[in-house]
């Protein structure tokens, strides 16, 4: 996936990247795992930061969608979601993200994973009116 990323920004003319691709020593191709994971990252935080200015604050209510998982690496990890009205009165949906269990996957666990994410995207919790 991330080398057709890469394939499809350097076809878009992406002029940077094409220079790069041109001018870069043979192993300086940034395909590794470590690059990979940097470029994932600064996708995130990119998404993180867009999402920001879209997330409920002051008097909007949100509800959360919950769900657990076991990833390829026997990694438990709830997927944290809000869905809230936006100022015209559509409904949104946004992925917040991915939270690994510290514990395993009790009820009482989850809700604290949960609970955990919500307040690092500083959404108040008394505003909280559901769970899809």
């Amino acid at each position: 996936l991330y080398r057709l990323m890469l394939g499809l920004l350097y076809r878009s003319g992406d002029s940077h990247l094409a220079r790069h691709a041109e001018l870069a020593d043979m192993n300086a191709t940034y395909v590794s795992a470590d690059w990979q994971n940097r470029f994932i990252h600064a996708i995130a935080e990119a998404k993180r930061k867009q999402l920001s200015t879209l997330l409920p604050r002051g008097d909007s209510f949100y509800g959360v969608i919950v769900d657990e998982a076991t990833d390829t690496s026997n990694t438990q990890q709830v997927s944290v979601s809000v869905r809230f009205l936006l100022p015209d009165d559509r409904v949104k949906e946004a992925f917040l993200a991915f939270c690994p269990l510290s514990e395993s996957a009790t009820g009482e666990n989850i809700a604290k994973t949960v609970l955990e994410c919500l307040k690092k995207y500083q959404l108040d919790l008394t505003k909280l009116r559901g769970q899809w």
